[in-house]
């Protein structure tokens, strides 16, 4: 089998094998090569090879490698004991790399380094027992620990309230611990020895007169001290000036020290002060009065020097006065915020009457009934103020707000098909509402198609001053230009006039923009005056005003051409085709003839004599369009003659003079 990882502090064990029994084991570690025990504190850190070597003569070898890792072993050295005030001592760790933990670490205990810590029982969290701990991690890391005592600290506080000043023949006293003070400790001379205190302190006053400092030394392994002042006098002499210091105090006042009310003619100023009527924690620390411990009322405040059988004790008192503190607290408005057009609003304390009503900012309030004047937007501190001696208030805070102007801006002119507009207000954050709104500020023009209205559009402030204004948008109609009788082709100009009209909203207005003659009112052109002679195309445009919306249609006038056929022939019967000498001067026209259709080309113009036959033949020009125009001539295509010669005296003796004779159908002979 294969172990891969063992400690050096691991036990032995042994190995095992699949296959042949009873081989030999051998390798770093091995104690037992028969059995294959394997030994890792023998072998030592580090990697090892195992082999096993089967018996017989036909053996074989099988061989793993097993790390043996160092086992850790740590030690956690430092104080094991501390009192509560101790200063900070030193934990150190053995070995590095590990991590503190534990009890008292978290809170007391600071970096220096990875393996070393100092420990401030200060920070602990008070005294006991805790154990610090240190580990490092892996398989064969180690943890260990480190136990620590904090102990109480002793309390070493001296009463001595009626030890503090003796006369030389009072009776020896011991001095006096207070109630929570750690007893059964030593008492000595502030510099040392028992001259003037026994060690158990009884102090007596035989001594002789003067100041004497002792001290006092609680028993325990934390131990403390503390000091005590002993006046020895011939005559105990106790006077309190009352005018020293104030009298009336407020029952929440801090602490005040008495020892100024004492006259330097006073023996001691340790003594203590007692209270009547008597209230526990009326007087701290035997010269310290508390007034937050003290009902409102009189009292009396007693200084005595001496104790009980003492024989020139003395004492002497003042009269205080603690004034109580009254409740000035303020109903809180609701809501505290308001508009500025509520004009007043009222303040009311819950608590005691006959205060005094202020404001800050500039705020106007009545100083007696509380009730705040609106006049200015703002943020406000109200204070209602109780007493004078004991001055007490109460403040609250209060937001004035102004309305916000909601004034629209005037859209102006709006035609129903305008684009969307946005629309504005003197102040902006309000909300818009209305029909034709849309997209939160924006108005559409066309919330009613082209047939326009008014529509009432408000613009409101809601919250602490809710305002709105409200505005009639008059979207202007628009109305219907539409021309219904555009002509489909050109027209004459000697129709004169042609009327155009409109299948939309009457009213609109006739015109021309490139120099059509037509009647503004009635829409009918004057194709004379406009066309000339020459013709053209025009265009007729009806527009209604206000919203500004027009049709525009065209018109092509045409004039009549000229067909002119200039004359031809007569022509002989066999000439070939004959084109015309001059073609009429305007062009496009249609070419006929009679009684012979198909003598003329109808385009161009071109005659056949042999089509036509002899005869007289009417040729005819034609333009057509909307002015229709035509002209016509007349061509003779002539027949060929028919001639006959003969000579009567075709024979004779010369001179002969011969006669010839010609018989001839058609055209005359000539030569």
């Amino acid at each position: 089998d294969t172990v891969f990882a063992v400690c050096s502090g691991d036990a032995s064990f042994d190995f095992t094998v699949t296959g042949t029994q009873s081989g030999t084991w051998s390798g770093v570690g091995i104690t037992d090569g028969a059995q294959g025990t394997f030994d890792p504190s023998a072998a030592g850190p580090g990697v090892h090879t195992i082999r096993y070597k089967t018996p017989g003569v036909c053996f074989v070898w099988d061989s793993l490698s097993i790390t043996v890792i160092l086992q850790e072993d740590l030690t956690l050295t430092g104080d094991q004991t501390y009192c509560g005030n101790a200063l900070p001592g030193t934990i150190s760790a053995d070995k590095s790399g590990g991590t503190f933990f534990g009890g008292w670490d978290i809170g007391a205990l600071a970096i220096v380094d990875d393996s070393t810590r100092t420990f401030a029982p200060s920070l602990a969290g008070g005294t006991g027992i805790d154990s610090i701990m240190y580990g490092i991690a892996g398989q064969c890391g180690d943890t260990t620990s480190l136990v620590i005592t904090i102990d109480t600290v002793d309390i070493p506080d001296i009463d001595g309230a009626n030890e503090s000043a003796f006369c030389q023949t009072d009776a020896a006293a011991t001095v006096s611990l207070m109630s929570k003070a750690t007893p059964n400790g030593t008492w000595q001379d502030l510099g040392g020895g028992n001259s003037t205190i026994t060690s158990a302190g009884l102090f007596d006053p035989s001594i002789g007169q003067g100041t004497y400092q002792v001290e006092y030394t609680t028993p325990g392994t934390c131990f403390a001290k503390d000091t005590h002042e002993i006046s020895i006098v011939g005559q105990i002499v106790v006077d309190i000036d009352p005018n020293a210091q104030a009298v009336e105090y407020c029952n929440n006042a801090a602490q005040v020290d008495l020892t100024p009310f004492l006259l330097g003619t006073t023996s001691s100023t340790t003594g203590g002060w007692q209270i009547t009527p008597n209230v526990t924690g009326g007087v701290v620390g035997n010269n310290k009065l508390d007034p937050s411990a003290l009902t409102a009322g009189d009292y009396s405040l007693k200084y005595a020097l001496g104790n009980a059988g003492s024989n020139c004790r003395d004492s002497d008192s003042v009269s205080i006065k603690i004034l109580p503190i009254l409740d000035p607290t303020i109903t809180p408005p609701s809501p505290d915020t308001v508009c500025i057009s509520l004009g007043t609003l009222p303040f009311v304390n819950t608590g005691d009457g006959g205060g005094v009503w202020s404001i800050s900012n500039g705020g106007s309030i009545d100083a007696v009934t509380g009730v705040m004047t609106l006049n200015n937007a703002g943020t406000y501190s109200v204070t209602y103020t109780l007493g004078t001696t004991c001055p007490v208030d109460s403040t609250v805070q209060i937001v004035v707000e102004e309305p916000s102007d909601p004034t629209i801006s005037d859209p102006g002119t709006i035609c129903a098909y305008d684009g969307i507009i946005t629309m504005s207000a003197v102040d902006a954050g309000g909300t818009w509402s209305g029909t034709g709104v849309v997209n939160t500020n924006q108005f559409d023009p066309g919330v009613n198609g082209n047939t326009g209205g008014t529509f009432t559009v408000t613009y409101s402030f809601t919250g602490t001053c809710p305002i709105d204004d409200t505005q009639d948008f008059v979207v202007t109609p628009v109305l219907d230009p539409t021309i219904d009788n555009a002509p489909s082709s050109d027209v004459c100009v000697a129709d004169l006039i042609y009327a155009f009209t409109t299948s939309g909203d009457a009213g609109g207005s006739w015109s021309s923009s490139n120099g059509g003659v037509i009647d503004p009112t009635t829409g009918e052109m004057d194709l004379t005056t406009t066309a000339g002679l020459l013709g053209g195309t025009f265009n007729a445009i009806y527009t209604h005003s206000g919203c500004v919306i027009a049709d525009t249609v065209s018109i092509e006038i045409t004039t009549p051409g000229d067909p002119s056929v200039t004359g031809m022939g007569p022509f002989c019967e066999n000439l070939p085709a004959q084109s015309q000498k001059v073609l009429p001067p305007t062009s496009g026209g249609t070419w006929s003839s009679t009684p012979v259709a198909s003598a003329i080309n109808a385009t161009t113009g071109v005659f056949d004599p042999a089509a036509a036959g002899p005869g007289a033949h009417l040729i005819r020009y034609d333009l057509a369009g909307s002015c229709p125009i035509f002209d016509t001539t007349t061509i003779v295509v002539e027949d060929l003659p028919s001639w006959d010669v003969y000579i009567p005296n075709s024979m004779g003796c010369e001179p002969l003079d011969v006669k010839m004779i010609v018989e001839s159908q058609g055209s005359a002979a000539s030569t």
